[in-house]
């Protein structure tokens, strides 16, 4: 159900989470399981900015690869296996600028 102005909240599993793909792009924070590691990705925000965070598998350990408040492009590698958070600036989860994370060519994901 959608409802314009309202939260709409969607309770995952972690086994279930989507496994980062080789082009990935929305405007609003997401979670991303990754069992590659060493993966190159090309990193864009838009104006507001975002961050880009490696969690452990159970959530508690948190890494973050890229920040920054405004508009930017960048190149990180996911150095293990985890769960790929995108978050906002500040705002941490919810509607975002849009954003995109595109595998580089030599990495075997998707």
């Amino acid at each position: 159900m959608h409802s314009p102005g309202r939260w709409n909240l969607r309770f995952l599993a972690l086994d279930s989470l989507p496994e980062l793909a080789a082009e990935n792009t929305a405007e609003a924070s997401r979670f991303f399981s990754v069992s590659t590691p060493g993966v190159e990705l090309s990193v864009q925000f838009g104006s507001a900015g975002g961050i880009l965070a490696l969690y452990g598998a159970e959530g508690r350990e948190r890494q973050v690869l890229t920040k920054y408040s405004g508009r930017f492009e960048d190149v990180v590698t996911v150095p293990r296996t985890g769960l790929l958070a995108v978050e906002g600036d500040g705002l941490a989860w919810g509607a975002m600028t849009a954003w995109s994370l595109r595998a580089r060519k030599n990495d075997p994901i998707g």
